[in-house]
């Protein structure tokens, strides 16, 4: 007996905006008259539509040569790969497109609607169910990982940060009631695209897409409203053009917000892993592939000896293709624009906006007013000591501050002695200067917030090396004998870690640190607070 077919069928959903014309949606390469792919207006049940069909064929594989080569035998292979897309009309300038096969590559990537899918994920899994996301850190490294549970857990076993990351994908399961594939738990996948079932029927297929429609419109849960905690920039076109004017700033090299690459795994990862890659410039489609993934030297290259406008203008001319194979033949990602390849933060009227996966973001003010009532509160915590003044007049850096104070408190001073382990070849200090009971105070002079990030860096850096490396360790130890002789009260190695902050005419405060340093400190402040170790600021006053 056949069995039954479903009523729906797992589908790749797009939502495309600015669309007052369905064929803005659809590259033009795939629509003008000398293409090979062929489009045409439809009717969907009762809605405009429009369907681009064809093939992607490529005549000769680049390999075929170096096999010819190699064995002295003609080989003439080629490649016929299917692509399609169905874009639905949803609104007077909005638009779904559902893509088959490479049809993600027929897509103008600038109407698609950044995050759509990761949206309606948010909106409607099961907190406790959650099988994988990828999240970007907004702090000084800017890495960018993906993590996954595939027997599902609750978004705490991510060990997801209240602050500075930014998820754009999310795998989990769901129960959507009204669905047509029924009320039982499904996987859904969401990042700029949504993977689901969907409706086989017209009918079907647009009841589902309404319902999709109607949960843009719902309150994230609480226990996932972390997910959002950058609030997407839209139809502010004012703001936009002072935010790129920033960019293009950074960009011919001014010291303006941060820069970093940042990979976006989201459009890559689910087509295989990359060999080599091109990077197509000034729209020449067939720039030479290059082994590897791009850093951000070489997406900065062409951009070289341009003023900032023209910098801005050319990069957003510029397209990343990523291959499986090192010959560049067969294509895993659509050409994907360079500048979202790029993480950049900002600020502008006292607030931060961050550029990702090519749009802009302001975080989200609930999440800028706990982030600074989390530093105030760390701020606040006694540490059981303090600090001397340290004199305005310039005559004392750093390194006499630090003997100072070492003797000022009775402590060991460990400034500029080095650790070296295998780990750390290169050396690392472990503090400024060692209290007993294992209390190590770091100390630095900070008018700006780079410097503030390093102390918090070097501070983390320190810590994890002596919490769980035993060479580094030993060699702490052996330091510290060298220096006073005693080690026997050394219980433990660390206990707290003592940030002392100067900084002239009046001492820092909470409120006097950037955006993103307040992230850097309270991540690291929790990671550090897992492993049982305190942390405390301390204002030095620079009068």
């Amino acid at each position: 007996m056949a069995r039954k077919q479903s009523p729906s069928v797992r589908t790749t959903l797009y939502r495309l905006v600015d669309v007052p014309i369905l064929l803005d949606g659809v590259r033009s390469k795939y629509t003008d008259e000398n293409s090979d792919f062929s489009w045409q207006y439809v009717i969907v049940n009762d809605r405009e539509a429009l369907l681009v069909t064809g093939v992607m064929v490529t005549q000769l594989v680049r390999w075929a040569d170096t096999l010819q080569q190699l064995t002295d035998h003609t080989v003439e292979i080629g490649n016929r790969i299917a692509a399609a897309a169905l874009l639905i009309r949803n609104g007077d300038d909005a638009a779904w497109a559902l893509t088959y096969g490479m049809g993600f590559h027929l897509l103008e990537q600038a109407k698609v609607d950044p995050g759509f899918g990761q949206r309606i994920a948010i909106r409607t899994v099961d907190p406790n169910e959650l099988n994988s996301l990828t999240r970007t850190t907004l702090d000084y490294r800017s890495r960018t990982d993906r993590l996954s549970i595939p027997s599902g857990e609750h978004l705490r076993g991510f060990g997801v940060s209240d602050f500075g990351e930014l998820v754009t994908r999310l795998v989990a399961k769901a129960k959507i009631e009204g669905l047509t594939a029924g009320a039982n738990p499904l996987v859904i996948r969401g990042a700029d695209a949504l993977n689901m079932p969907l409706g086989r029927r017209p009918d079907a297929l647009l009841a589902d897409l309404d319902l999709i429609d109607s949960i843009l419109n719902l309150q994230a849960p609480a226990e996932l409203e972390v997910l959002e905690q950058l609030v997407a920039i839209k139809n502010q076109t004012k703001l936009k053009d002072r935010l790129e004017s920033q960019l293009a700033r950074k960009l011919a090299g001014h010291d303006i917000g941060r820069l970093a690459l940042s990979w976006p795994h989201e459009q890559i990862d689910e087509n295989g892993t990359p060999s080599s890659y091109r990077l197509i410039s000034a729209g020449r489609e067939h720039g030479f592939v290059q082994d590897g993934i791009p850093d951000l030297d070489s997406l900065l290259a062409p951009l070289g000896g341009l003023d900032p406008e023209d910098r801005l203008a050319k990069l957003d001319r510029m397209r990343i293709v990523l291959f499986r194979d090192a010959e560049g033949e067969e294509a895993i990602t659509s050409a994907i624009a360079a500048r979202k390849w790029l993480a950049f933060e900002t600020y502008e009227d006292g607030r931060c906006y961050c550029l990702h996966g090519g749009s802009w973001y302001l975080m989200a003010s609930n999440y800028a007013e706990k982030l600074s009532r989390r530093v105030q509160e760390i701020f606040e915590r006694d540490p059981g000591i303090s600090l001397p003044d340290w004199p305005a007049d310039g005559d004392e850096d750093e390194a006499m501050y630090n003997t100072r104070a070492a003797q000022s408190l009775g402590g060991t001073l460990m400034d500029q002695k080095l650790i070296h382990t295998g780990l750390h070849r290169h050396g690392i200090e472990a503090c400024d200067i060692l209290l007993s009971e294992g209390e190590l105070v770091h100390v630095k002079d900070i008018d700006k917030s780079a410097p503030a990030s390093h102390l918090l860096a070097q501070a983390l850096v320190s810590a994890d090396a002596l919490l769980h490396d035993e060479e580094a360790r030993d060699e702490f130890r052996a330091i510290v004998e060298r220096s006073r002789g005693d080690v026997s009260e050394m219980t433990t190695p660390i206990r707290s870690v003592i940030l002392g902050v100067a900084r002239k005419a009046r001492p820092i405060s909470a409120e006097d640190l950037f955006t993103f340093t307040k992230v850097n400190l309270v991540r690291h402040v929790a990671s550090l607070e897992e492993r049982g170790v305190q942390v405390f600021v301390v204002p030095i006053m620079r009068p």
